[in-house]
């Protein structure tokens, strides 16, 4: 694989290598986006896909396994239940990402091999779910997918940060959370051709499928993972192995980088900041993490995921075919807050719901495209702020649209379609562009594992609470299930509050090189 990626250059370059055949250095630093680092985001990224198709598919599956004749539960699942299914995996997730960044630090894993014990939960947990005899068992694969999605999320965007170069880190980290998002518009596809297969066969069984579907791209992404090699900054700073980091950067880069002057960088780099340890004498990691420059950093990035949650995104991905229920007062009963408890079928309002889940997901995606080609170029606190604040205007839009009586769906859907294209510009993708590059090499891994996994732990609170707070905050007093305004307010606000708090405190990393940034935060 390598030779076929960089052939072409290697056989014109007469610079020395070492015993592996590794050039050990060049004279000039041409383009830094090769085949070889292409290849390397793309499978990486799948984990973000994979992440995005786990997390989006139940939105479609639960409206199946709601119904009497799923086959999961005599008489579907109730709303306490679909809570459960959907924040099992949430809570799984911040178990994850904290074991994540806790492996990381030990010589024995590293980033490649943490991606790729996730890789294989994705797939056993893909296969328990589709075979799945009874709710606890299908729970206990939701369980194994959370953690595989907590992983994923926390590992693959410090991996992409540490083999980027930083004219394209803010670009191709946000290829990752792009494919989140682009996984979620998969899974609604996915679930939209079954939920007709379904209707036309009068069943509601197809909810198998669609959760056993995520087994095939993981089995792919296996099988690339395999090709890819060991972030150079992890090999140095855990390892201390120079000989394979030099190995990694002339993977990934053009024959005609100064890879040797990039690996000098590196090594310099861990020595600023041994000698900065020395100078604090003794540090541990605790204090490490409440020195002046990491606690500032660690508390931005814990306020970027906390606002990313709690904003409501996932309320919106987890239960967009619930909401447009909700909106047009089909499949929801003002009495008891479920589906007709003698429903043993899809009706063709049910299919409608979850077919309009692929135009939601795509606005996001859409969105991603627009962050995507402005990170690097406008900066991250700008298209952060202005997401924030158009995110706050959608949001409490979209709260008015159900005040109208039933049969006004399209309101309620080009709500949450303008919502999710403002927050998928900005605060989709920023928060894990951010932190995975604002904190020191030593303290990365588990300082990423620590904000992500306060991002896991507020989407559990949202995704295990919507139904019932929608409920609660509902102004309307004859149905309270089918109004959930009052919710989708209070994200606004605390939406609101998150874009005050940033304007004032957040600095701009646009461009920077990660040991320019740790300086800014230190200074």
């Amino acid at each position: 694989m390598e030779d076929n990626l960089r052939n072409s250059e290697a056989l014109n370059t007469s610079n020395p290598v070492d015993d592996a055949g590794v050039p050990l250095s060049t004279p000039t630093r041409p383009r830094t986006l090769t085949p070889a680092l292409i290849l390397l985001v793309i499978v990486a990224s799948l984990g973000g896909f994979l992440f995005g198709y786990d997390t989006g598919v139940v939105s479609g599956a639960l409206i199946e396994m709601k119904i009497d004749g799923s086959g999961i539960k005599d008489g579907g699942l109730t709303t306490s239940e679909q809570e459960v299914v959907v924040s099992s995996t949430v809570a799984a997730a911040a178990v994850g990402a904290a074991v994540s960044g806790w492996a990381q630090r030990h010589p024995m894993f590293g980033r490649k091999t943490v991606i790729q014990i996730s890789t294989v939960a994705f797939i056993v947990g893909a296969l328990i779910m589709a075979v799945a005899p009874s709710l606890w068992l299908l729970l206990v694969g939701r369980i194994v997918v959370g953690v595989a999605v907590g992983i994923a999320s926390q590992a693959v965007p410090v991996y992409v940060a540490e083999v980027s170069p930083p004219s394209l880190r803010g670009t191709l980290g946000v290829v990752n959370s792009a494919m989140i998002v682009f996984g979620q518009v998969v899974a609604s596809a996915v679930c939209c051709g079954y939920a007709h297969l379904d209707l036309s066969r009068d069943v509601a069984t197809s909810w198998r499928w669609m959760l056993g579907w995520g087994a095939l791209p993981a089995a792919l992404r296996l099988l690339g993972l395999s090709f890819l090699p060991e972030s150079p900054r992890w090999l140095m700073q855990v390892r201390n192995d120079e000989a394979a980091a030099r190995k990694a950067i002339w993977w990934m880069r053009p024959v005609s980088h100064d890879s040797e002057g990039e690996l000098q960088e590196i090594i310099q780099g861990m020595e600023q900041e041994r000698e900065a340890q020395r100078t604090l004498g003794g540090t541990t990691l605790m204090q490490r993490l409440c020195s002046k420059g990491v606690s500032r950093a660690l508390r931005l990035g814990c306020v970027l995921q906390f606002l990313q949650q709690f904003m409501g995104i996932n309320t919106i991905m987890y239960y967009s075919a619930t909401i447009m229920q909700m909106a047009t007062g089909k499949g929801v009963s003002c009495d008891s807050g479920g589906s007709d408890p003698q429903s043993t079928s899809l009706s063709p309002s049910d299919v409608n719901n979850i077919c309009l889940s692929v135009p939601i997901a795509s606005s996001q995606l859409a969105g991603n495209f627009i962050g995507l080609a402005l990170a690097d170029r406008v900066g991250r606190k700008p298209l952060t702020l202005t997401s924030l604040l158009l995110a706050v205007t959608w949001l409490i839009a979209l709260g008015f649209s159900f005040f109208p009586e039933n049969d006004v769906g399209w309101l309620a859907l080009l709500g949450m379609c303008a919502y999710l294209l403002s927050f998928g510009a900005g605060m989709s993708v920023m928060p894990w562009v951010v932190n995975a590059e604002i904190y020191p090499l030593d303290v990365r891994s588990l300082a990423n594992s620590i904000s992500t996994a306060v991002n896991w732990i507020s989407n559990y609170v949202v995704a295990a609470t919507f139904l019932d707070l929608a409920k609660a905050l509902s102004t309307d007093r004859a149905c309270r299930q089918g109004h959930p305004e009052g919710a989708f307010w209070l994200y606004g606000g605390v939406a609101l509050a998150g874009f005050l708090w940033l304007l004032r405190v957040m600095p701009e990393t646009k461009g920077r090189t990660l040991k320019e940034i740790e300086s800014l935060f230190s200074s």
